[in-house]
């Protein structure tokens, strides 16, 4: 997963939607994100790390559903912050960071695209996995 979130754009690597995709998914692994949740990501729920002031401001972190948008979380919250703080994955905060930039850090969605879309995408990637691979939803990464 991490040589497609690195590959560069010639011919027979991934192209930038597909690391997107990639990153999208290792993402919503990594923070148990809902597909719903990975879908409706903007930029500006994206917070950049501050190193400088210790602590868990280290860590790039997300905020889920802002109490601004008045779209509650499944169990009717806002305001749900996530720390990017792998200890295995420490590339997604800045990844994420880096994405949002290119979003100009507005109400674009990081991952634009359709549920329908991404499910498609996640079911083809399974499949590659090789014959009788597993019955693989992106829903599936919230408990992976």
């Amino acid at each position: 997963m991490v040589g497609v979130l690195r590959a560069g754009t010639r011919q027979g690597t991934p192209c930038a939607g597909q690391r997107r995709a990639a990153l999208g998914v290792v993402l919503a692994a990594d923070a148990y994100l809902r597909p719903g949740e990975l879908l409706s990501l903007r930029a500006n729920h994206v917070v950049s790390a501050q190193p400088q002031a210790g602590g868990d401001y280290r860590f790039t972190s997300l905020v889920l559903r802002p109490e601004e948008e008045l779209l509650p979380t499944k169990t009717r919250g806002f305001n749900d912050s996530i720390l990017l703080d792998s200890v295995t994955r420490p590339y997604i905060g800045p990844l994420v960071e880096r994405l949002a930039r290119q979003v100009h850090f507005d109400a674009r969605r990081l991952f634009p695209g359709s549920a329908v879309a991404f499910n498609a995408m996640f079911k083809s990637a399974a499949a590659d996995v090789g014959p009788g691979a597993w019955e693989l939803t992106p829903y599936a990464l919230r408990h992976a």
